[in-house]
């Protein structure tokens, strides 16, 4: 068992294909040569019975040729006519030529010539009687010397009759005609055929099958593997064999090795620089703030506004490098959900209360929906995808405009929509604005102070609570992004 499974393991692919071509042809080639022979003896047996009909209807022929001629000479005899003369001589002519193409068709059979002989004599000995009645009748000699002829004749007839039964049986004999041989070998030609055609399909299909369920199976594992390795879980194990589909199964094993060493390496990477950053960064942030508020005395205004705009750049520095941590861990699947029972409506508060002094500054009111409804997720993170679609939504809403925030259930999900005035977004976006760094217009990271983070922190939060996120847009006319919950979560 163990030797028969390493054997079939041990072939290639291109092994495999040689083999379901080779096998099939194979048996093809055997198939014809036997069908070839079967051929030839179906002719032989046909050759046989039609060399044996002509031969024994050659030597009937001699018979008739003679009794014709007879009766040709009795008839010129009564009439005198020379028609029948002419027509005696033609065929007593034809009987020693008759006589010489069955020695040539019997040129094969030694053992006939003997038969044939008695045939000949008897034949050349009637041609003589008929030919010296023929002299009588021409010299119009007496009724009763040809009455001896005509004796002679008829015992002449019966003896040639008896040689050419004779003959022919030994004929019979001789050539083993069997009127159904021919048949026979047909039919066994045809029936070779279906069974050779039935046949060579069973071991095309067998072969198909023997290595295809391997084949497949393998390509299946392979498959399934990448959408382990998509999906970051483990891999399946290595395939059996060591043919190219094995081979291919290592090289993806060694890859997804390399990717997952990689995408640690960088989340290692993304820890040391955040914490090397964000930590002087907070310092510098509180140092500002000081000096800003005083503590280190009274400073012109040219000086504070200066550190004014140098603190609200670090405050975005440390907000780009906890998104980008928060990215990377909700990647990694590292961020776990907290889900408790919520109030909808405090989530709102709180979300509408972060923006509230940036819409006022953007000259944008926020409209807030007076909810009751209660479900299950992690308060703290939707507040904050709320927060980034506020700060969205009012960022790009033109001034003395309304941004709103509304919900509702709709059956076991929950729906909530923040929906503004603004620019629109184009169709081609709609997917790409929830991948991190992607934005609908490039200049918009230096004019709105974008990251390009946000929207792809509110999809991961919002996959965390088995949901999805989306936006309605049309230009011109402003953008609803939807977030759709399940009530109650799965635990």
């Amino acid at each position: 068992m163990n030797t028969r499974r390493s054997v079939k393991l041990s072939l290639q692919l291109k092994d495999k294909a040689l083999i379901l071509v080779a096998v099939p042809l194979a048996f093809q080639l055997i198939f014809v040569g036997t069908l070839t022979i079967l051929l030839r003896q179906a002719e032989t047996e046909t050759l046989r019975e039609s060399h044996s009909k002509l031969i024994l209807a050659e030597s009937n022929s001699v018979l008739r040729n003679f009794i014709d001629a007879g009766m040709a000479l009795y008839m010129y005899q009564l009439s005198d006519s020379q028609t029948f003369l002419e027509r005696f001589q033609d065929l007593s002519e034809s009987i020693p030529s008759k006589i010489k193409t069955l020695r040539v068709m019997l040129r094969d059979s030694p053992n006939q010539t003997e038969s044939l002989n008695r045939v000949e004599r008897v034949s050349n000995a009637g041609l003589k009687i008929l030919g010296q009645a023929s002299l009588l009748i021409s010299e119009g000699q007496s009724v009763s010397q040809l009455k001896n002829s005509r004796q002679e004749l008829n015992n002449m007839i019966q003896e040639l009759m008896s040689e050419i039964q004779r003959f022919s049986k030994e004929q019979e004999k001789a050539e083993q005609v069997n009127p159904e041989a021919a048949a026979q070998a047909k039919d066994l030609v045809v029936r070779w055929l279906a069974v050779g055609v039935m046949v060579n399909i069973i071991i095309a299909v067998i072969l198909a099958l023997y290595f295809n369920k391997s084949t497949t199976r393998r390509l299946v594992v392979l498959m399934d593997n990448t959408d382990h390795l998509a999906r970051g879980e483990t891999l399946s194990p290595y395939v059996e064999g060591s043919d190219e589909i094995a081979k291919l199964d290592k090289v993806f094993h060694k890859m997804a090795d390399a990717l997952i060493e990689a995408a640690r390496r960088k989340q290692e990477l993304m820890a040391m620089v955040a914490h090397d950053l964000r930590t002087p960064l907070t310092s510098i942030r509180a140092s500002l703030s000081l000096m800003s508020m005083g503590a280190m005395g009274e400073m012109p205004d040219k000086a504070k506004h200066q550190i004014d705009g140098a603190e609200k750049n670090t405050k975005r520095l440390i907000n780009l490098i906890n998104d980008l941590l928060d990215i990377e861990k909700m990647e990694a699947g590292k961020m776990e959900m907290k889900h408790s029972d919520c109030v909808l409506q405090e989530i709102f508060d709180e979300a509408a209360e972060s923006v509230a002094e940036f819409a006022r500054n953007a000259k944008v009111e926020i409209e807030v929906q007076e909810t009751s409804i209660t479900f299950q997720g992690d308060q703290e993170r939707l507040v904050r995808v709320l927060i980034n679609l506020l700060g969205n939504a009012v960022k790009f809403s033109p001034a003395n405009s309304t941004v709103k925030m509304t919900a509702e259930e709709q059956g076991d999900m929950l729906e909530m929509r923040v929906s503004d005035q603004g620019r629109g977004i184009p169709p081609e976006f709609k997917e790409k604005i929830f991948v991190r760094f992607q934005q609908v217009n490039p200049e918009d990271k230096q004019e709105k102070q974008g990251t390009g983070l946000g929207l792809a922190i509110c999809k991961a939060i919002v996959d965390g609570h088995n949901g999805t996120i989306g936006v309605d847009s049309e230009l011109g006319k402003g953008s609803s992004f939807w977030i759709r919950l399940p009530l109650k979560q799965s635990v």
